[in-house]
């Protein structure tokens, strides 16, 4: 689901004939677009709750195409039914015919299925586009500031598998663009394939997540900031799991940011 001005330009070459020779110069054209397209705007706006409309609009800094769209996306968890996606001005549209639901967050991938008009450069990925925004807005309180590590919650490798991308991983990889501090991953490990969170209970979600994360190298986290990042946290089992596992480990200290939470 939380990516320089347009590049999408024509450019003109003005070739001066000396006198002496009648040679034919073509335009040579401005530098290669190497830059991906930006989000600018999401509406709804990201971390929106209740959300029961049946679609959603992605805009960027620049004319965009889809290519493959269908076959590059992945949606977490997975719907029925793929929703339409289609160009509207300089974004996406997605419109959804199946209820999606509730007390769900859902992760869209777009893969290289989104790519600017001009070169063909895939648009960013959105877990980072959130992660840096949400760490720009967390660096103004400079409690950020003596972090060692940031640790995104991991997937067990069959979800992985099946999913081909861990999105807290995608928000982390945000965060330590703008905070400048190293991603940690494979340290923290969940050791247990656990069936999925959504439409569980409170106290079935913290059982479902006891016992099911582990650390290999704690001397490795000893005496830490350490960051846990997670893309929601619902009633906090999860991330508390993982906690509860760091705290073991001398000296350590534990932070959360998540992206969105229940206002109730």
């Amino acid at each position: 689901m939380i990516q320089s001005l347009s590049r999408f330009c024509f450019y003109f070459s003005i070739v001066a004939v000396l006198v002496g020779c009648a040679q034919v110069i073509p335009p040579q054209g401005g530098s290669r677009d190497t830059q991906p397209p930006q989000v600018i705007e999401m509406t709804p706006k990201n971390s929106t709750t209740n959300f029961s409309a049946n679609s959603f609009y992605i805009e960027f800094d620049e004319f965009v195409q889809l290519n493959d769209v269908y076959n590059q996306l992945l949606v977490s968890p997975p719907l029925d039914n793929l929703p339409e996606i289609s160009i509207k001005r300089k974004g996406v549209l997605l419109q959804f015919d199946e209820e999606l639901k509730p007390n769900t967050t859902y992760t869209f991938n777009f893969g290289e299925g989104v790519t600017d008009f001009t070169e063909g450069n895939a648009a960013e990925d959105l877990g980072e586009k959130l992660g840096r925004l949400m760490a720009d807005e967390l660096k103004e309180h400079h409690w950020c500031d003596d972090v060692d590590a940031i640790i995104p919650v991991p997937l067990h490798p069959k979800k992985m598998k099946l999913r081909g991308f861990n999105q807290a991983k995608c928000i982390a990889d945000g965060m330590s663009e703008i905070w400048d501090k190293p991603v940690s991953t494979g340290n923290l490990i969940r050791k247990i394939h656990n069936p999925t969170q959504t439409q569980k209970s409170r106290y079935a979600r913290w059982q479902n997540t006891s016992n099911i994360f582990d650390v290999r190298k704690p001397h490795a986290f000893e005496g830490k900031h350490l960051v846990l990042v997670d893309d929601v946290v619902t009633t906090g089992s999860t991330i508390e799991a993982c906690a509860l596992q760091l705290a073991k480990i001398e000296g350590v200290k534990i932070s959360v940011a998540s992206v969105a939470f229940p206002m109730n």
